[in-house]
């Protein structure tokens, strides 16, 4: 089924969606997932029963244990979290180019030329290496 526009979703539910696609292969139960998404898990289960109730996610239980709840994406809500994914990445690279199109072209050189100084001063400052004493951990201070 093709994803429809009028589904609005907040912040938190879209990252449960994002979480069990990305890590489906590991059949974690919901308590699992909301301790890994720092959400409470009564406020992970309110979540995952509107998500369901909206068509985007499944409940099932394992074999063994009816009370150990695992979540899976269904395919609506693969399809509209692409469709989401997609147009939030279209509406970003367009928002940019359109401001960076206001930019003269030297203006835009310079602006490069200092975030590849900044590169490489960060990437020195990762080459610092601590030399460990004997049985003791090194640390070095980030500011």
């Amino acid at each position: 089924m093709t994803p429809t526009l009028n589904i609005k979703l907040t912040a938190t539910e879209v990252q449960i969606i994002e979480y069990v696609l990305e890590n489906e292969e590991r059949n974690e139960n919901m308590s699992a997932i909301a301790q890994r998404l720092s959400i409470s898990q009564s406020t992970f289960s309110k979540k995952v029963k509107q998500l369901v109730q909206m068509g985007l996610l499944e409940r099932y239980c394992t074999a063994t244990n009816r009370k150990n709840i695992v979540i899976k994406v269904s395919e609506e809500g693969k399809n509209f979290y692409n469709y989401y994914a997609q147009s939030k990445q279209v509406d970003a690279w367009h928002e940019m180019f359109k401001e960076l199109d206001k930019i003269d072209k030297e203006s835009i050189q310079s602006f490069t030329n200092a975030l590849n100084i900044l590169r490489k001063s960060m990437l020195q400052t990762l080459e610092i290496k601590a030399v460990a004493a004997p049985g003791k951990m090194n640390l070095i201070k980030l500011d």
